[in-house]
C-alpha cells in the first residue's frame, strides 16, 4: 500500500488509493472457499455431503445443477423436501448469499402470517430449555 499522501484534487490518485484500500480489506477467496467446504463436509454420510454440495451449487446458480429444483435434489438424495429447503436456507444465512428462487424474509413472514390466519393456528414459538 502506498504511504504517500493522496492529492484530493487528482481523481486518478483517489481511485488508486481506494482500490488499494479495498483490496487490503477484502477477505481472501481461499478462506471463503475453505468455509464452504467445511460446511459441505459437516454432513455425516456420503449422501449428506453430496446433498450439501448440490444445495451449495443450487444456491450459487441453479444452472450449476442443470436446473434441478430443491425438490428434485431432495428426491435424489432421499431426504425430505423441507429438510433440503432448510439446508438451502442455512447456507444462505451463513454465507450471506441468496438463491434467485429464494423468498425474501418479508415474503416468508407474510406467507407464514397468511397460513396461520387461514388455518386458525398460532405461529410456533421456540422456547429454549
Amino acid at each position: 500500500m502506498s504511504r504517500e499522501p493522496v492529492d484530493p484534487t487528482d481523481p486518478r490518485q483517489i481511485l488508486e488509493a481506494s482500490e488499494e484500500q479495498a483490496s487490503a480489506n477484502a477477505p481472501e477467496p481461499r478462506s471463503e472457499l475453505r468455509h464452504v467446504f467445511a460446511w459441505i463436509l459437516e454432513g455425516k454420510t456420503l449422501v449428506a455431503i453430496a446433498t450439501r454440495c448440490y444445495v451449495a451449487c443450487y444456491v450459487g446458480s441453479p444452472e450449476n445443477v442443470e436446473g434441478m429444483t430443491l425438490h428434485q435434489i431432495a428426491a435424489l438424495s432421499g431426504k425430505g423436501r423441507s429438510a433440503t429447503h432448510n439446508l438451502a436456507r442455512e447456507f444462505e444465512d451463513i454465507f450471506g448469499v441468496r438463491s434467485i428462487h429464494s423468498r425474501s424474509d418479508q415474503a416468508r413472514a407474510n406467507y407464514s402470517k397468511a397460513f396461520h390466519k387461514r388455518n386458525g393456528t398460532k405461529p410456533h414459538a421456540y422456547t429454549p430449555r
